[in-house]
């Protein structure tokens, strides 16, 4: 019975562990932001770094790529993206890392 219980407790030691080495990549914006030549995203985290992608968005679809921004290890403040005029009711943002999507957030520009 000691043996059992002392093999739960690693295990569940062992999971938990787990979530404390998941990436913790993340935007702290709400969902709507301000519309213009340049979308301001403010904090943005990106645990190992990489790149933010800015993609046009509609009816559930990714479109083109509009903007992209170096990310460094950890958070990022104030991040600011240049789309240039005309740009989309709705964009989708990335965080990507060597070619894996560690987090996305759809915005809808005002």
């Amino acid at each position: 019975m000691f043996r059992i219980k002392t093999t739960l407790a690693c295990l569940v030691a062992i999971g938990s562990a787990g979530f404390a080495f998941a990436d913790t990549s993340y935007f702290q914006l709400d969902h709507t932001i301000e519309a213009g030549d340049q979308i301001d995203l403010g904090t943005v985290r990106a645990d190992d770094g990489g790149t933010l992608e800015l993609y046009s968005f509609h009816c559930g679809t990714k479109g083109e790529l509009l903007a992209t921004e170096s990310l460094l290890p950890g958070v990022n403040e104030n991040v600011r993206m240049d789309v240039g005029l005309g740009a989309p009711s709705e964009v989708l943002a990335v965080i990507n890392k060597d070619g894996q999507e560690l987090a996305y957030q759809i915005f809808t520009l005002r």
